[in-house]
């Protein structure tokens, strides 16, 4: 979890109110929050790696390992940040995921933080089927970084989903009623109405 969130208390000035239409509560008291940021796996820097910034261009040294690998910039030409670099680099993998019959992963920044040197480029896996180890492109948040990179620093979440066909439909006046009918049910407790009536748990071992 991000160090904010963290450190948040989970009540405004840490004291739960029972007056109507309070919401005293703050993210930290929030599922579906918690559930992004704990859905899946975190991956993390290996090793330190040290980068310097110097005439528009970035180095790297790292102590040991597969380190970091470059695209050259075409490969994403029109993005903003890479469009100033002459390349894009990449944290190199030496190992692979492995999913069961069906199931893909989605690579994405870890959700919700707000210290984040870089941030990956989101990509979906077909990882039942695709065991190569591949690479982590990437972008720094502040495209003139310089400095550490510690080992153990979060770099990528991976979040693991069955594949199924999914059909958009509109609704109508039945669904409509739903929620109204829900939003009472939420609203006819003090707190927690969410985890008491429409949460499901989730588990990734």
């Amino acid at each position: 979890m991000p160090q904010w969130f963290l450190n948040l208390e989970a009540y405004k000035n840490g004291k739960v109110s029972f007056e109507a239409n309070a919401n005293s509560g703050t993210a930290k008291r929030c599922l579906p929050m918690m559930d992004a940021m704990g859905s899946g796996y975190i991956l993390f820097s290996p090793t330190d790696i040290y980068v310097t910034f110097e005439n528009g261009a970035h180095a790297f040294q790292w102590p040991s390992g597969n380190g970091i690998e470059f695209h050259g910039n075409y490969q994403t030409a029109g993005h903003k940040k890479s469009s100033k670099f002459s390349a894009t680099p990449k944290f190199a993998m030496d190992w692979a995921v492995w999913t069961p019959p069906g199931y893909s992963c989605l690579y994405t920044p870890p959700l919700n933080r707000d210290d984040s040197i870089l941030e990956i480029f989101s990509a979906v896996v077909d990882t039942d089927k695709f065991h190569i180890p591949g690479s982590l492109p990437f972008l720094f948040c502040d495209p003139e970084f310089s400095g550490l990179i510690p080992a153990g620093t979060p770099i990528a979440q991976v979040i693991p989903f069955k594949r199924e066909k999914y059909k958009m439909v509109i609704g109508d006046e039945a669904d409509v009623k739903e929620s109204r009918d829900q939003f009472a049910k939420l609203k006819s407790v003090f707190m927690n109405g969410y985890r008491k009536f429409f949460w499901s748990p989730k588990s990734y071992k």
